[in-house]
């Protein structure tokens, strides 16, 4: 009686052993990113004073997701900076996952590129560029550079 009773605890302890190494989770893979691509409502803008009480959007950037070969919250920034600088301390503002396009009303991007130090009533050229970012693991990629020229107030 003692036999197959240890006989079948051996067995069934193996059973459960082997069951434990089984691996279930997804293996993920990732590519390097292939970013979006960035559009433009305009590339030509004069910002004039009598309208920064206006709330409407002068500038619209429109974006597509970034391709990281895996389902994943893509964080999505918004680079703007003047074509001088290189992109050395760009304004950026961070948006929401699933958030593909921003706005700047008249007073808002006036603010903006005066603190990146644009000199009022001169058109000045500047870049805007989106960098995805879906890990601290991960490189981030940048779509396309758009470039404009405002003149602000």
């Amino acid at each position: 009686m003692k036999n197959p009773f240890i006989l079948l605890t051996i067995l069934v302890a193996l059973a459960l052993q082997f069951q434990s190494c089984e691996k279930k989770d997804a293996i993920v893979t990732t590519t390097n990113g292939s970013p979006g691509v960035l559009s433009a409502t305009a590339t030509t803008l004069v910002l004039q004073k009598t309208s920064a009480a206006d709330t409407a959007k002068v500038i619209r950037f429109n974006f597509t997701k970034a391709d990281y070969g895996f389902s994943s919250v893509v964080t999505n920034v918004i680079q703007i900076d003047k074509t001088s600088d290189n992109w050395l301390s760009p304004s950026a503002s961070t948006l929401g996952a699933n958030v593909l396009s921003q706005g700047y009303s008249t007073a808002d991007l006036n603010s903006l590129l005066k603190k990146l130090g644009v000199v009022a009533g001169v058109a000045t050229p500047i870049q805007v560029r989106i960098m995805y970012s879906a890990s601290t693991y991960i490189k981030p990629v940048y779509s396309n550079t758009i470039m404009a020229t405002v003149t602000t107030y």
